[in-house]
């Protein structure tokens, strides 16, 4: 039986421009040990982002502001790309120094990004070369953390000639891979120091994420038990009597989450997939219960499977027209549960 007590929760939040640093600090105070942001260039909503522009916003902006306005808790992105808008150097040196400025207090979360944010910059190529890069970037980036001395790196994608980073990390800095399917998931295990993974049925999860993983711990002489196994969930506690009102609201919400949508690299095209999306989508690839027990146990399956992180972007409070608060099924409840086991 895993252990409940090394589970950790996480709260990936948007910096709305009412976001006060109370709002931040209000998470760490009710028990969550992580905070995260995503990373975008353009939405996955042009309807949504021309009503909500700061929705869209390059979060790495934020990143220093949330751990100043917080002590404790731990902050990093829900993933950054480092491969094309972004040169692996330039990730290596801005965590650097987040992590020299609030050490240990930093995770760096990437991935092999979306075609909506990284099209724009002219180079989107197939899934095996993305995969190919990310491994090069994540080796490059250690190496600019670790190296005391100047170096030149002459890789396959990338190449740096006489680098070296005056200021490195302080502690170390988690690196966590985006993972989708079973070949990104084996690549995570021998990259990463842990995997994120979106929310799917346990039984998906086990075998064609978590399966491959482990190969891939086990090809890199590591601990699976040691790694961290973040899962992604975007959902909440809601009132049975308006679920079925807000489905066709929150469609836009959860339209990452298809296939579709990833071969998209406007936004407005996005949106047309969303008409055409049933409802039912948002019960399929999102976590929306009604009552905070059944959200309990649907957490605990995942943790029977191996999942250690829950990065929860929790709409509990939106929906209940209390955008500015954090629940307190958290404190109250769901964290207490498996804090205390």
């Amino acid at each position: 039986m895993p252990q409940m007590d090394n589970v950790k929760f996480g709260l990936e939040t948007t910096v709305l421009p009412n976001k006060s640093s109370e709002f931040f600090s209000n998470i760490e105070k009710n028990g969550f040990d992580s905070i995260w942001v995503n990373d975008h260039f353009l939405p996955w909503s042009d309807r949504d982002a021309e009503r909500f522009p700061y929705t869209n916003f390059m979060q790495w902006v934020y990143l220093p502001l949330i751990l100043n306005y917080t002590s404790k808790v731990k902050v990093g992105t829900a993933v950054t790309c480092p491969l094309f808008r972004y040169h692996p150097a330039i990730v290596a040196q801005y965590f650097a120094q987040l992590d020299w400025t609030f050490p240990g207090r930093v995770i760096l979360g990437v991935g092999t990004g979306e075609m909506i944010n990284e099209n724009p910059f002219g180079l989107w190529p197939n899934l095996k070369e993305r995969r190919e890069r990310l491994a090069e970037a994540v080796k490059l980036i250690r190496m600019l953390w670790e190296n005391k001395d100047y170096f030149t790196f002459e890789g396959k994608y990338y190449q740096l000639k006489n680098a070296k980073l005056y200021v490195r990390p302080k502690e170390k800095i988690p690196i966590i891979i985006s993972a989708g399917g079973p070949k990104a998931a084996k690549l995570a295990g021998e990259i990463g120091d842990g995997i994120m993974v979106f929310a799917g049925s346990p039984a998906e999860v086990e075998d064609r994420i978590l399966k491959p993983y482990r190969e891939g711990v086990k090809k890199a002489g590591k601990k699976f038990e040691e790694t961290e196994r973040a899962i992604y969930i975007f959902g909440g506690v809601v009132d049975p009597n308006i679920l079925t009102k807000i489905l066709k609201g929150l469609k836009r919400t959860v339209i990452w989450a298809l296939e579709e949508a990833h071969k998209k690299a406007d936004p407005r095209e996005i949106d047309q997939l969303v008409e055409a999306a049933p409802e039912s989508i948002v019960l399929e690839k999102a976590v929306f219960v009604t009552s905070t027990d059944e959200l309990i146990g649907r957490l605990e399956k995942y943790v029977n499977i191996g999942i250690n992180h829950f990065i929860f972007a929790d709409f509990t409070s939106i929906i209940a027209r209390k955008p500015d608060e954090i629940s307190d099924i958290w404190s109250k409840k769901i964290i207490p549960y498996f804090k205390g086991k």
